[in-house]
């Protein structure tokens, strides 16, 4: 699959590359990502590897997943409060699902043109936090991505740099990535999934234009526990500001 770079809600979410490797490897420190996530814990630099070099990376390449780092569009970002976090198939090294979301952003960039937003229409307020992109060298916000399943349907999952939770990067991301999927990939469909509890991951999916559909019972295994989980969905119709 061709790696590509999408603009859009006045976000860029671009491939993973190898220099990102310390970056993932130091939010999976952050305690909050720890507690809420399925990844590895004690978590490793090796874990961070595998994720970017396997799961990122290499996943491009068969087509098994699309994953992208999120980063200011230009330069400095503002987005509206929200909280963000992620929901994705648990795995190893940081991909993972978020479980109880508050811990991902807080309440899921540069003065926003509303017709620079087609798949956000957020307006992009107070200035991004430049701890993040001061930290190691570069701007990233967080991570956003598919799980594809090669007949037309993906899963998102998200998470955040603990500096950029809290601005509605996180839903001008999914929107983005979801927009991107109908028009590009012509999926028909795409998944969300979340412990019950996270309601901030919840709030991400519900503001970017997702349905909860349904409770699942012990559906998903959290730290070898089943929990239930709120299970979510979005057609292309229903991507907010989507012409027709």
């Amino acid at each position: 699959m061709e790696r590509v770079t999408i603009r859009a809600g006045g976000v860029r979410l671009r491939p993973f590359v190898e220099s990102d490797i310390p970056w993932v490897y130091e939010v999976s420190l952050d305690p909050l990502v720890q507690k809420y996530l399925q990844i590895p814990l004690p978590y490793q630099y090796s874990d961070a590897e595998f994720f970017v070099r396997e799961m990122a990376i290499a996943a491009w390449d068969d087509g098994s997943r699309a994953e992208f780092v999120i980063e200011p569009a230009d330069g400095d970002v503002r987005v509206e409060s929200e909280a963000v976090a992620g929901a994705d198939g648990g795995s190893r090294g940081g991909s993972g699902l978020d479980r109880a979301g508050a811990a991902q952003d807080g309440g899921s960039r540069s003065g926003l043109d509303p017709a620079a937003a087609p798949f956000g229409g957020l307006s992009v307020g107070a200035a991004f936090d430049r701890a993040a992109a001061v930290r190691n060298g570069g701007s990233r916000l967080g991570r956003v991505g598919f799980g594809l399943d090669r007949a037309g349907a993906a899963q998102i999952g998200y998470w955040m740099d603990p500096a950029a939770r809290g601005r509605g990067v996180a839903t001008a991301a999914v929107r983005a990535l979801c927009g991107w999927g109908f028009d590009t990939l012509g999926l028909g469909l795409v998944e969300w999934r979340a412990e019950v509890g996270n309601h901030a991951s919840r709030r991400v999916a519900e503001k970017a234009g997702f349905r909860v559909e349904a409770t699942l019972r012990q559906r998903l295994v959290h730290r070898g526990v089943r929990v239930d989980a709120w299970i979510g969905s979005m057609v292309p119709s229903e991507l907010p500001t989507r012409p027709g």
